[in-house]
């Protein structure tokens, strides 16, 4: 769970929205409404720039009685964090509502999901072989596992190399090559568990 929790996180947690709010383009404005009226700025601007409250103007209005009710998240993430997230957020939710589902799948596609995230070096096993004893019979696998020295050179040299396979019944899963019988083993099975294709085409919530 938690090396799911951390793919998700690096395809749309706040930090990484964060990041790509600030690589569109989105900044942050800072100038006082005494600012805009001396520059004649155009009312049409403002709608092009981030407001958010910062925490001492938050302390500021807060009232007797009332208290925030705060996300797990917060205290982890900065204010300016938060608000480009959300503005990442809100930019595709609109889009969603104007240009329709297959849009914002194209939209997320392009600028979230296309990022490669390395899932095969998120994953530490403590014990390799049963538990991919366990993943087979959760894929419903009726053969039996077992690993098998394909082949070997230098044994007896101080550079001896190791091919280990895994197979269930005659199919080879994968395999991999070793210094020793053990570690080539250990490589061979945890090699079963690179996955491809995590994320596939079905509906992706942001």
């Amino acid at each position: 769970m938690s090396v799911h929790n951390a793919a998700v996180d690096s395809l749309m947690g706040v930090d990484t929205l964060y990041e790509i709010g600030k690589s569109w383009g989105i900044t942050v404005d800072v100038s006082s409404k005494l600012d805009k009226h001396l520059a004649e700025e155009n009312e049409f601007l403002k709608y092009g720039k981030l407001r958010y409250m910062k925490d001492f103007e938050k302390e500021k209005i807060k009232e007797t009685g009332v208290e925030e009710l705060s996300s797990t998240s917060a205290g982890q993430y900065s204010r300016e964090a938060e608000a480009y997230a959300s503005a990442v957020r809100s930019i595709i939710g609109g889009l969603y509502t104007h240009s329709g589902e297959e849009t914002v799948a194209k939209f997320i596609n392009d600028h979230i999901l296309s990022r490669k995230i390395p899932l095969d070096q998120m994953f530490q096993f403590s014990k390799p072989s049963a538990e991919l004893v366990r993943l087979c019979d959760k894929l419903g696998f009726t053969q039996p596992i077992s690993i098998r020295l394909i082949a070997e050179t230098g044994r007896a040299s101080s550079h001896p190399q190791f091919l280990t396979g895994v197979f269930v019944g005659t199919e080879k899963l994968g395999e991999a090559v070793g210094s020793s019988l053990n570690e080539s083993k250990t490589r061979a099975v945890i090699n079963n568990y690179k996955f491809e294709g995590i994320i596939g085409s079905g509906d992706v919530a942001i």
